[in-house]
């Protein structure tokens, strides 16, 4: 089954201005996709109106075979988690506190964890390795590990579909290693689905996810590393001189 399933769909922020239109692609669980293109081309516009955060110009997008628009805030909860490129202000909170945030879909109305949550939360801590970190200030950390605890707490979401923007920035080269690994482990094993953008072409290309390309020309192209379209795009696309 299709977790989402999108159709002539046209994105951006004002009807005079789109960024991008006529997309049409599907989303199974198990699927880790990787979503490339130029600064300014629609990327982080398209992820945050497949999270129901901007509303889409034209089109649908189905949601495990229902209209995004038909769940409620709280369902929708349930089902996609997002890790934007702003930084949330979360004084007072320990990076185990602010982890357990995403459980909250999932509580009672004292918000109490059940043994079910809080072992979600030390396999996810302990998967990006950041349990150690647990009685740390969250806004005493680096910004490469802020990063990492709010990607911990969009995977203890649990959501059927997760969705990240860059979450490689600020992280050093053995945590961008790591992370992708986690990500296409949760994908696999899970079968959620995962869609990622991300400008490292050179550590994207070792997971082999399938790659989504915004063309300026072509709009959104779809296909595996190797494929000789998406090949011949991403070279023309990110690496030629402009």
């Amino acid at each position: 089954m299709d977790i989402i399933k999108i159709d002539a769909l046209a994105i951006g922020y004002h009807p005079q201005q789109v960024l991008l239109a006529n997309i049409n692609q599907k989303i199974t669980g198990g699927e880790l996709i990787c979503l490339m293109g130029l600064n300014g081309s629609g990327k982080s516009t398209l992820l945050r109106t497949l999270a129901s955060l901007i509303p889409p110009l034209a089109g649908e997008i189905a949601l495990c075979n229902q209209p995004l628009g038909q769940y409620s805030v709280a369902e929708r909860s349930k089902l996609i988690s997002i890790v934007t490129t702003e930084r949330p202000t979360l004084d007072y909170l320990s990076v185990e506190e602010v982890v357990a945030m995403g459980r909250t879909p999932y509580t009672n109305f004292w918000g109490s964890l059940g043994p079910e949550d809080l072992l979600s939360i030390k396999q996810v801590m302990s998967l990006l390795s950041i349990e150690n970190l647990k009685n740390r200030p969250f806004s005493c950390l680096s910004d490469g590990m802020q990063q990492l605890v709010l990607i911990a707490r969009a995977l203890v979401q649990q959501g059927k579909v997760v969705i990240l923007d860059e979450p490689t920035t600020f992280l050093d080269i053995p945590n961008r290693r790591l992370l992708l690994k986690v990500l296409q482990q949760v994908a696999q094993e899970q079968s959620r689905a995962v869609l990622f953008s991300s400008h490292d072409w050179e550590l994207v290309r070792k997971l082999d996810p399938i790659i989504w390309l915004v063309d300026p020309q072509a709009g959104l192209l779809s296909g595996k590393i190797g494929d000789q379209q998406i090949m011949l795009a991403v070279e023309k696309l990110l690496f030629n001189d402009h």
